[in-house]
């Protein structure tokens, strides 16, 4: 196998984890951006949409749409603060905490899958599985 060839797998193999993983998180209405946001605002607290866009290292826009997003779920509350009511605090809702534990603990369990075999014959495993769906024919 070229080093292109397993170039490839890598990349198949990251996309393939990553589209499983997204397709765990749509069963409690998440994406990954929401997900990762709803992470973050679990870990740090409240926090500004700044705050968010720079520890996720998106831009505010972007991040910005996704708080809206989670609000509309209501995941997430945004609030103003007593000294500054222009600024707006980002907040994890009652609601977005047990949304993202069901999410940690779906995730955890699709993590351990990987976890019960060691980093060689996870990903000897993983490239023989692609190579042998991508010589077949198969995605």
């Amino acid at each position: 196998m070229s080093e292109s060839d397993v170039t490839a797998l890598l990349l198949n193999l990251a996309s393939a984890t990553r589209s499983q993983m997204s397709a765990q998180l749509n069963r409690y209405g998440l994406t990954w951006a929401k997900y990762e946001a709803l992470k973050f605002l679990n870990r740090s607290g409240p926090s500004t949409s700044i705050e968010l866009a720079r520890a996720l290292g998106r831009h505010r826009t972007t991040v910005g749409a996704t708080v809206i997003k989670l609000e509309r779920l209501r995941l997430v509350a945004r609030t103003t603060t007593p000294m500054n009511t222009q600024r707006l605090i980002i907040d994890l809702t009652d609601s977005g905490a047990r949304a993202l534990a069901q999410a940690d603990r779906t995730l955890a369990t699709f993590r351990h899958s990987f976890n019960s075999l060691d980093v060689d014959d996870a990903l000897r495993n993983a490239l023989l599985s692609l190579h042998t769906r991508t010589q077949s024919g198969g995605s």
